[in-house]
């Protein structure tokens, strides 16, 4: 009898490990980085080219054509911005360039050390100074199209330097006026929904092209009276870093997260970079053309740009004399007239000193401005229980890390809900929760019932009049 049970459990566990085999993702509970593979890469892509595509995307986005590559659903409207680590925006002829490859800006191999090299600043910085650029950044620099004003040259220790916001304001009142021109484009009697995405932090750039093509998937299956020619999708590339493993092949897929806890003050210096692309966005929603109401889905830290990019967020800001900067710089720019609907998954930043500087009597338009925040109570990320060590305990990280919101740590999601109450702005802050996995990755997200049904409750509840 005994004999007979233990074969019946072999049976079953065989059948049990069949199924998983068979059903991929769906049968793997706790959405481990093999199945997310099997579903989104192996299956999809088997050709090398892809392959190796994706890993010359890794860490910028000169090595192949990402829209060719890894196109968005056929009769989309696309735009892309792509930021450096000033917000910089990239110009829309630098790709005439001839010569000009994947490494352009792709300085940090993987050290956070040199992580400020990552600007286009930076290049000319070099170039003063008789640092020798690649042949790439030689020609980008001495082309006229993009030569840096004279006047924000300084004198620094004997040194020639250049104002990084001085540049950054230059460089953008250039070359900006061309992306927003490039967008308002886009927008045609056949446009309903303006769908800005943005991606998260240590994200690769061709990870986040991926995940901005599952999205127009989702809401091409989540709205029926949509057809692809009636959405803009607007992808948000900016530096996030690239600390992920990137092993593909037609064995093995592996994305997986290395970032280490020697490495957390790097979530700070991405933290500056985050603010200065979200003041970038903030001057492209202020000036496109366009009536309709846009719509922004953020995952993770790229809730920081979305909240940036609509609200001055002094309050949660870490100290410094950047940052300093940053926040007189961002008294300066003008919010979007607009009404505006932000989607939040999993956010990694606080909520209550992020939305305390709402501020709806001096800007009235920002009660048009809707929020919906899609929390884990169990994301292991946000809660940072994959890092070793108490992280929070470790000064000054919890004061300058916090990811409060996605996790609902300490009851976050009720007193941020308190704080849109006492702006008489209740029906401007909605939440719920995306899912119950411990994995933070998106890809993961995607596939929750939780997530879907947040999403849909979304597109259709600021629509309703």
């Amino acid at each position: 009898m005994k004999l007979k049970i233990v074969i019946l459990l072999l049976c079953c566990l065989g059948y049990a490990k069949a199924q998983k085999v068979d059903n991929g993702i769906d049968s793997c509970q706790d959405c481990e980085i093999g199945c997310l593979c099997n579903l989104f890469i192996k299956n999809e892509f088997q050709s090398q080219q892809k392959l190796l595509a994706l890993k010359n995307n890794w860490s910028d986005f000169f090595s192949d054509d990402l829209e060719q590559m890894f196109p968005v659903h056929k009769g989309v409207q696309v735009e892309t911005i792509k930021l450096d680590g000033l917000g910089c925006i990239y110009p829309e002829n630098i790709s005439s360039l001839n010569g000009i490859g994947y490494d352009f800006l792709d300085t940090l191999n993987g050290d956070y050390k040199n992580s400020n090299k990552e600007t286009f600043q930076r290049l000319y910085k070099n170039n003063l100074n008789s640092v020798s650029n690649s042949n790439a950044t030689n020609k980008f620099i001495e082309d006229a199209r993009f030569r840096v004003p004279d006047c924000l040259i300084l004198k620094y220790k004997g040194k020639k330097d250049i104002d990084f916001l001085g540049f950054r304001i230059e460089w953008n009142a250039k070359f900006l006026p061309e992306k927003i021109a490039s967008i308002n484009k886009h927008i045609t009697i056949n446009t309903k929904r303006i769908v800005f995405f943005i991606h998260g932090y240590n994200v690769p750039y061709s990870l986040a092209q991926l995940q901005g093509n599952m999205m127009v998937e989702k809401i091409l299956q989540m709205d029926a009276t949509l057809k692809p020619e009636n959405i803009l999708f607007v992808r948000v590339f900016w530096p996030s870093g690239y600390r992920k493993r990137s092993s593909f092949s037609e064995t093995a897929c592996d994305f997986s997260n290395i970032e280490k806890i020697e490495a957390v003050w790097a979530y700070t210096y991405v933290s500056n970079r985050s603010y200065l692309g979200a003041l970038t966005l903030r001057s492209i929603l202020a000036d496109m053309t366009t009536t309709i109401p846009i719509d922004i889905i953020s995952h993770s830290h790229g809730a920081t740009l979305a909240t940036t990019a609509l609200i001055n967020t002094k309050s949660k800001m870490q100290r410094g004399e950047l940052t300093k900067k940053i926040k007189r710089y961002m008294n300066e720019l003008p919010l979007a007239k607009k009404e505006i609907h932000v989607f939040m998954n999993a956010p990694a930043i606080p909520g209550k000193s992020t939305f305390i500087d709402l501020n709806p009597k001096k800007n009235n338009m920002q009660k048009g401005y809707f929020f919906y925040v899609g929390y884990n109570e169990n994301d292991r990320t946000l809660l940072k229980q994959k890092l070793k060590g108490r992280l929070e305990n470790i000064k000054p990280t919890r004061y300058l890390s916090s990811t409060t919101l996605g996790c609902n740590k300490r009851n976050e999601i009720k007193r941020t809900a308190f704080v849109f109450k006492r702006r008489e702005m209740s029906e401007n802050f909605k939440d719920s929760i995306n899912s119950y996995q411990k994995e933070h990755d998106f890809f993961c997200y995607i596939k929750q019932p939780e997530f879907n049904k947040n999403l849909k409750v979304f597109w259709e509840m600021y629509r309703k009049k």
